[in-house]
Parts: C-alpha cells; sequence; structure tokens
C-alpha cells in the first residue's frame, strides 16, 4: 500500500515513514480523513481508525489505515454526475444555481456587469413529433456544441431543461451582450442532418443584465431573463429581447408550470 519494503520499515518511527508532518490527532470513535505518504514520495488519501490500548500501564495507539483513493474517486464522480447533464454533457440547472451567484459576486467585486441570456429552441417540438426521441436527443447535443462553441471559454453554458438553456457572460456591456445573443440566435438556425433527415430549428433568447449595485437574487435575474425570452417567442420567434430592468418589473418565482409548457425531460 504505501510501497516500503520490510526492511526498509523496521525500527523506523510511523511519522517519518508515513506522516512527516505529525500523526494526527484522531479520536477513537471517529475515524480520521488525511493524506499519508508513500516511499515515492507521493500522497495516498486514508482513513484512520485509532484505537488508545494501555499495556505494562503505558498508553498506545494502534491504528487501522484504509486507502481511501477509490471511494474519493467514486465520490468525485458522483458529484459531477450530480451537476452534468446526461445527455449534452453541459451543467444541469443545480449547477447552474451554484455557479450564478458566484458569477455575480465576481460581478460586483470586479464592477463589471455580468449577463444571463435564457434560450428556448422554436420548433423542437415538431422535429421530436416528426423523427422521434432520438433525433430529437442528436438535435439537442448538437445544439449544445453550437452554443459552447459560439461562447467565450471564461462564459458558461447549462441545459436548464428539455429545450431551453442558459448563457452567463460576465464581463459584457450591454451591447455585446445582445450581439453575442444574436450569435447564438445564428448558430442555432443553422441546418444539421442525421441520416437523410434535415433537422432545423430556432430559438428565442432573453437577456437580463446583472449590475454590481444591484440587490436582486440570482433567481430573479432568471426569471426577468425568462420573462424577456417569452417576449422574444411571442414577437415571432427567432429574436432576441433585453428585459426590463430589475426596478420596473414585480418579480416572482419562476412558476412550475413553466416546465409543462415545453418537453421537459430532465436527464433525458
Amino acid at each position: 500500500m504505501f510501497g516500503w519494503r520490510r526492511k526498509e520499515v523496521l525500527a523506523r518511527p510511523i511519522t517519518q515513514l508515513m506522516f512527516p508532518q505529525g500523526l494526527p490527532c484522531s479520536d477513537d470513535q471517529v475515524p480520521l480523513i488525511c493524506n499519508a505518504k508513500r516511499s515515492d514520495g507521493s500522497e495516498l488519501p486514508v482513513e484512520i481508525r485509532n484505537k488508545t490500548l494501555v499495556i505494562d500501564g503505558k498508553q498506545r495507539s494502534s491504528l487501522f489505515i484504509h486507502d481511501i483513493t477509490d471511494r474519493q474517486q467514486l465520490e468525485r464522480l458522483r458529484d459531477k454526475e450530480a451537476r452534468e447533464d446526461a445527455l449534452t454533457k453541459l451543467p444541469n440547472r443545480r449547477a447552474l444555481n451554484e455557479h450564478l451567484p458566484q458569477a455575480m459576486a465576481r460581478a460586483r467585486r470586479s464592477q463589471k456587469p455580468c449577463a444571463v441570456l435564457f434560450l428556448d429552441l422554436d420548433g423542437f417540438k415538431a422535429v421530436n413529433d416528426r423523427h422521434g426521441h432520438a433525433v430529437g436527443d442528436y438535435l439537442l447535443r448538437e445544439i449544445a456544441k453550437r452554443l459552447k462553441a459560439s461562447i467565450r471559454e471564461t462564459d458558461y453554458v447549462a441545459r436548464w431543461a428539455g429545450d431551453e438553456f442558459v448563457v452567463v457572460l460576465e464581463g459584457m456591456n450591454p451591447d455585446a451582450s445582445q450581439s453575442t445573443a444574436q450569435m447564438l440566435v445564428e448558430a442555432t438556425e443553422k441546418p444539421m442532418t442525421m441520416g437523410e433527415a434535415i433537422l432545423q430549428v430556432s430559438t428565442s433568447v432573453g437577456v437580463a443584465l446583472y449590475l454590481p449595485h444591484a440587490t436582486e437574487s440570482a433567481h430573479e435575474v432568471l426569471k426577468r431573463a425568462d420573462v424577456a425570452m417569452y417576449e422574444a417567442k411571442h414577437s415571432g420567434k427567432a429574436q432576441v429581447r433585453i428585459a426590463k430592468p430589475a426596478d420596473t418589473i414585480s418579480l416572482n418565482p419562476i412558476k412550475d408550470e413553466h416546465d409543462s409548457d415545453h418537453s421537459y425531460h430532465p436527464g433525458r
């Protein structure tokens, strides 16, 4: 486990071999997780269970040291899967809900606004109905790739639900965010083929600008972008609409029935 040969470790203290910073304090009842040193100098994540013994009037410790490398890798994988959309491999709604408040905090710290773009595909249901869900899934994967390829490396795109996506642009002025939104519309509209099928959809985009001095929450910013997206859709689709400033509208929580208006297939 640690790569030591028997003759190398005899008569040498465990702190010198595995814990050069000193043996971690451990409670008899609670296992301790820390890093131990291997013979080649690399670190090994371990769980230590300690049992205190009294032998000939002297206190001793019995240590059970367990390699938890596989466990930690599995935990990281589960954590990633919990925040990743299974179909498009984009961050999912949970990941976005964690990312957006952080982006807003950076906007306040840098005094540079960020923009939230809410996208809803136009014509996706028709593709699903005509060609089936397998083709619809292919289309969503391709749209996800196009969106990611159309924004900066520092920007963020997530799948919100079904055929809805959210893009977060940091350090963007209003004009630049609107032109980026228009670029996403154009990228989405380009036809794609799957076998003999020619697939084409468009997208309606709502843009909400978050200003560093604003007091609104991440949920409220998303709601403004969502409302603006519906305005774009009702105005003829394949359009971009800028949300009204936060202090000019009444912000209510995003309604649960919002998802029922679209084909919502989480993780599909």
